[in-house]
C-alpha cells in the first residue's frame, strides 16, 4: 500500500464517527465529454466489504477499493460544523467501463 496520509483533524473527526474510513472512486462526467474515476472518502463500511482490502493504520478501520491500491492519497475534512465532509487529494485516473476499457 503507498502512503495514504490522514490528516489529525480528519482522524480526530473518524474517531467520532466510529474510527473506519471506506476509500473508493465514484465516475464523474465531464461537461464537454470524457469521464474521470474520482476518489471518495466516506466514514462507513462499504456495502459489500468483501470487495475492500482492509488496513489498520494509525487506529483507523481502512477499506480501501483494489482500484485505489497503491495510489498516494492525502484525506483530510473540509466544512465547518454539521456540514463538515471527508476530502481526498489524489491522482484522478480514467474511468473504465465493465470491459476495462476508458
Amino acid at each position: 500500500m503507498n502512503a495514504i496520509v490522514v490528516s489529525a483533524t480528519a482522524r480526530r473527526w473518524l474517531a467520532e464517527q466510529g474510527r473506519v474510513l471506506t476509500l473508493r472512486t465514484a465516475n464523474r462526467n465531464g461537461c464537454c465529454g470524457g469521464r474521470a474515476a474520482v476518489p471518495v472518502a466516506e466514514a462507513r463500511v462499504p456495502d459489500d466489504p468483501s470487495q475492500y482490502r482492509c488496513h489498520h493504520v494509525e487506529g483507523l478501520k481502512m477499506l480501501v477499493a483494489p482500484e485505489l491500491e497503491g495510489v498516494a492519497m492525502v484525506v483530510d475534512l473540509d466544512g465547518i460544523g454539521r456540514w463538515r465532509r471527508l476530502c481526498v487529494e489524489a491522482e484522478i485516473r480514467p474511468a473504465t467501463d465493465a470491459a476495462g476499457e476508458t
